[in-house]
């Protein structure tokens, strides 16, 4: 490649190399070898490069693209994991989705990051702080919508929960709206209803899912990262809706020691 200066430049060029390509700044000419060009389309052909795609986000968000995880009813995740990447987290913004804990709280209480994903520009956070169950989804560092418990987890082992259904959608802009319920062992302790989701946050945040603490900037503003859980943390169970064969997921009914 050779680059010019103005467009006479890269005319000139081009014909003194003709085995090069010869380009000038933006807005100029490119001058391309025709050899080069049929060379380069031979070898496209050959590595089976054609149909060409000039799509940005929408090639992301395809689903007939390779994927870094196929949709599932439910996935696992553990502590001390590294944080995954929102293109092979579960899709949970604007679905009804279950987020699920499991827990040993020692005597002293605990405190803690759960399960969060996203960054102070958005995103959620399912933790426990002050003796309680705890849900924050902040909606683009706009709104930061919170729920608590209305009563303290107590030790022993128990199941954390929380569960979204959305109710309305809006395709632009993109997003939901829809209710947040807490459970502990299956039992409702609290709701907040019309929370804002938006239709994605990856793009703003930069950040994945992560378990068990909340590393870089916090998702939300009742703590200090990393705020990592002080308790023990078994696993996280996320169960979405939206499986291939298009049943819905309700919320999980586990036994207390399924976490074990």
């Amino acid at each position: 490649m050779i680059v010019c200066e103005g467009e006479k430049s890269a005319d000139a060029a081009g014909r003194i190399f003709p085995d090069y390509v010869a380009v000038t700044s933006s807005g100029g000419a490119t001058w391309r070898s025709p050899t080069l060009v049929a060379l380069w389309y031979d070898e496209a052909k050959k590595h089976g490069v054609f149909p060409l795609d000039d799509r940005r986000y929408e090639r992301v968000d395809d689903p007939t693209r390779p994927v870094a995880a196929i949709d599932k009813p439910s996935y696992d995740y553990y502590p001390g994991t590294s944080v995954v990447h929102p293109l092979a987290a579960p899709h949970l913004l604007g679905h009804d989705h279950t987020i699920t804990a499991y827990v040993m709280i020692p005597d002293g209480g605990a405190e803690g990051v759960l399960a969060c994903a996203g960054t102070e520009f958005g995103g959620w956070s399912l933790f426990m702080k002050d003796g309680k169950l705890q849900y924050a989804h902040n909606y683009l560092k706009m709104h930061e919508y919170e729920v608590a418990s209305d009563r303290p987890v107590p030790s022993g082992l128990h199941r954390l929960s929380m569960h979204f259904t959305p109710k309305q959608t809006s395709e632009r802009p993109a997003f939901s709206i829809g209710d947040v319920a807490l459970f502990i062992d299956d039992q409702p302790v609290g709701e907040l209803k019309d929370i804002k989701m938006a239709g994605q946050y990856s793009a703003v945040t930069g950040y994945g899912l992560l378990i068990g603490r909340n590393t870089g900037m916090p998702v939300s503003s009742a703590y200090e990262t990393p705020f990592a859980f002080t308790g023990a943390l078994k696993k996280v169970t996320i169960a979405v809706d939206g499986v291939p064969d298009n049943k819905v997921i309700s919320r999980p009914k586990f036994s207390p020691n399924e976490g074990d």
